[in-house]
């Protein structure tokens, strides 16, 4: 584990050849929507012992869900929490499953606790909706960089700086919860309607309030790449950055990578690094089409 600054982002470097190695073999998929397919694996197969406990919230009708071990681990206690697992929903964000994170993560006391959710197209390798649940041994630069106003949405904040474009809400009360949580689901709602991947990451922030940073993306239609490393099969290029991928973690400020190599030029400048985060950037003409549609609201 070591820190590397690019620029005013503090990001983390873990080299976890494991978590490569134990992974489920991801499933290229075409759209943000895609139907479950039901000959491909999904939560309701695995063990019994995989399950660890199971939540109900009363003021969360029709929607319950099961926290579940982890098969390739990233960080300490990581694990998955599927809502409403029998009945098979698609890696498609829905508003009780959400709500539901959410309070999971308004239960915790601790700062250290992560939220992330990869929708399809932005490296979900698991086509059943799931949120990643994991204590961080560090706080992510996401969750403690300062925020700004939107320029072109001045009703929404952004991180001071990212190399993808964000929009942020800060949970502040109990009793602002339901007014912040439709505002951040109308963001999630344009980007399904606009066939835009996205990717959610939850957690408190310098003064202990939680935090939601939502990333519309840019598509991407292959499966990770540092499993088409690891299995052999060689890279695109030359370089070690066409075997790198960036989903939630990498979003959030935590680069997870199989080697000592893909971490050694992910960081030797920082020119590097921001290239790595600009070919995630969604394109200009779908992120305007969304400004254009968050404007109408």
């Amino acid at each position: 584990m070591r820190f590397f600054e690019a620029g005013p982002m503090r990001i983390l470097v873990l080299v976890l050849k494991s978590r490569f190695n134990n992974r489920r073999e991801p499933t290229p998929f075409k759209m943000v929507d895609e139907p479950v397919s039901e000959g491909i694996f999904n939560f309701t197969k695995i063990k019994p012992n995989e399950t660890l406990f199971h939540l109900n919230f009363k003021e969360i009708e029709d929607c319950d869900g099961k926290i579940i071990a982890n098969a390739s681990p990233f960080e300490f206690c990581h694990s998955l929490i599927v809502p409403n697992c029998d009945k098979l929903y698609n890696q498609v964000l829905r508003k009780l499953p959400l709500h539901l994170a959410l309070k999971v993560m308004l239960l915790s006391a601790t700062d250290y606790l992560c939220l992330g959710f990869n929708s399809l197209l932005a490296y979900a390798s698991v086509n059943h909706l799931h949120f990643h649940l994991w204590y961080s041994t560090h706080r992510l630069y996401a969750s403690v960089c300062p925020t700004r106003r939107k320029e072109c949405l001045p009703h929404y904040m952004e991180l001071d700086f990212h190399p993808v474009d964000n929009f942020v809400f800060e949970f502040n009360s109990d009793k602002d919860f339901q007014t912040t949580f439709e505002r951040l689901w109308k963001v999630i709602e344009r980007c399904q309607e606009l066939q835009i991947a996205h990717n959610l990451f939850a957690a408190r922030n310098a003064s202990g309030v939680l935090r939601v940073v939502l990333w519309p993306r840019r598509s991407a239609f292959e499966p990770k790449a540092c499993l088409r490393h690891l299995s052999g099969e060689p890279p695109e290029s030359s370089s070690t950055l066409a075997d790198f991928d960036v989903a939630v973690a990498e979003l959030a400020g935590m680069l997870v990578v199989p080697d000592a190599s893909t971490a050694q030029e992910l960081t030797s400048s920082l020119d590097r690094l921001l290239e790595v985060y600009m070919k995630e950037k969604l394109e200009k003409h779908l992120m305007s089409k969304l400004e254009k549609a968050l404007q109408l609201l």
